[in-house]
This record gives C-alpha cells, structure tokens and sequence, in this order.
C-alpha cells in the first residue's frame, strides 16, 4: 500500500515512516501541506495520514482541494470529539 504521512512534528513523522515501512507499505513523508498536495496529485497514495493541526491550517486546505481531482481515500481520525470532523468518513 501506498501511504502519504503529513506530520510536521519530526519525532512523530519518524516513527510513523519506520513503523510503516516495517509492515511493508512504501511510505513518503512530507511536513506541509502544500507538499502533501503536490505528492498526492502525482503519486496518488492508496491512504493518507494527514496531520489535522499543521499551522496555517494547512491540513483543512489540503482536507478540501483533496476531494477535488485527487482520488485518494480520505479518513478523519481526531481525538477531539467536538472536531468537525470527529467520526466522519467522507
């Protein structure tokens, strides 16, 4: 499977890469938003772990223009149960 990991904390984006390669998945790891979206549109990733608190609101932009021309499967996982997205699945 192919997994794009969008985390801008280095220790977390680390440990997520290793953790996932060790399960055999191909993994690329990006920092930012506007990478995500670039890497999402050429690559087409089978999954995406998107960060939902990169600043600039990075991830929410990346969470819209993502539904549009980009056919990666999109799940919101948020500990906050008052986040918009908290228990959605678009």
């Amino acid at each position: 499977m192919r997994v794009l990991v969008v985390e801008d904390d280095r220790a977390l984006g680390t440990f997520l890469k290793s953790g996932l390669e060790m399960q055999g998945h191909r993994v690329d790891w990006v920092e930012d938003g506007e990478a995500a979206l670039l890497l999402a549109a050429a690559d087409h990733p089978d999954l995406v772990l998107l960060d939902l608190g990169l600043p600039k609101r990075m991830a929410w932009r990346f969470w819209r223009r993502c539904g549009r021309g980009i056919t990666t499967h999109r799940c919101c996982a948020d500990r906050a149960q008052r986040s918009p997205c908290a228990g959605r699945m678009p």
